[in-house]
């Protein structure tokens, strides 16, 4: 079985070109801009009912939970995916 590592950086635009050329780049692609939506995140998906416990047996704020995400439209910038000190909550495996 292949695998393939994947790589997600920022360059300018101008090098690019000289990427692609490299022998063991396959394809490159160019993200799209994101637009985030996290203010209507929570309402959306119900959390609120969840921190609440509204028709459960105890309320739920997500503490000590791991999510995994499959998702390249992630922005690993984002304050979200640190901690106040600015130290990474993201786990890349």
């Amino acid at each position: 079985m292949k695998t393939r590592s994947i790589a997600i950086l920022s360059l300018p635009v101008n090098q690019i070109e000289k990427l692609s050329a490299l022998d063991f780049v396959e394809r490159v692609e160019i993200a799209m801009r994101t637009k985030p939506l996290l203010d209507s995140a929570i309402p959306s998906s119900n959390v609120s009912k969840v921190h609440q416990g509204i028709d459960l047996k105890q309320t739920y704020t997500g503490k000590g939970v791991i999510v995994g995400i499959g998702d390249f439209g992630v922005d690993f910038t984002h304050p979200m995916f640190s901690t106040p000190d600015g130290t990474p909550r993201v786990k890349v495996a």
